[in-house]
């Protein structure tokens, strides 16, 4: 059975939830199949650790994501696997995420 799009964003949707309010490196990394996850950056090529991501993250006071046109295409039918791409740019990037350091809102009382 294949990967819907509504799955998807349900999956998309809860695992942002996690990382806007602060869940632990471990809860993320629940979301991913592999024991040791690794977010890639599609605007640099680099990738970090879910403890990277998670320290990244505690600088960040105000953060949205939302989801950008997209494809699926199917990898495996069993195992469900699927890939998605962004149609704006033909990267993986699922969502256009925006947000605003914590030093910055404390200065600027924004």
């Amino acid at each position: 059975m294949i990967i819907t799009e509504e799955e998807i964003i349900k999956h998309a949707t809860a695992f942002f939830t996690v990382m806007r309010t602060g869940g632990t490196a471990a809860e993320v990394a629940s979301f991913f199949l592999n024991p040791s996850p690794r977010i890639y950056l599609t605007d640099t090529g680099a990738s970090i650790s879910m403890e990277e991501l998670h320290e990244l993250h505690k600088h960040w006071k105000w953060q949205t994501h939302e989801f950008s046109l997209f494809t699926i295409m199917p990898l495996n039918a069993e195992p469900a696997r699927v890939r998605t791409m962004a149609l704006h740019t033909g990267k993986l990037d699922l969502t256009i995420w925006s947000s605003r350091s914590r030093a910055w809102s404390e200065k600027t009382g924004f």
